[in-house]
């Protein structure tokens, strides 16, 4: 444990969520991981198939950040509040 760990816990979680129950959840990842490079993908309605039928999109079909098309790589899977919660970043995101 250094300093910095310790203060970790903390500073708020700076990671967005996006909740795979909206419709509009692909565009909402879409803004939150091109000015974070992160974000955490949830289900309010804690719908596993939903979230693995999200998963499996960014999967197959690149998110399209102006010139780029990437797909985001799963950091972490963990279970917050009583729900799944899978979070994404970018390794292309800016620093």
């Amino acid at each position: 444990m250094t300093e910095r760990t310790l203060v970790l816990d903390a500073l708020p979680d700076p990671v967005d969520d996006v909740d795979v129950d909206d419709p509009q959840w692909i565009r909402r990842l879409t803004e939150r991981i091109a000015a974070s490079g992160r974000c955490r993908l949830v289900s309010g309605a804690d719908d596993r198939a939903g979230l693995k039928q999200a998963l499996q999109h960014l999967v197959t079909e690149p998110i399209e950040l102006g010139w780029l098309h990437v797909h985001p790589h799963v950091e972490a899977a963990s279970r917050r509040d009583g729900f799944l919660a899978v979070d994404v970043s970018l390794e292309e995101s800016p620093q």
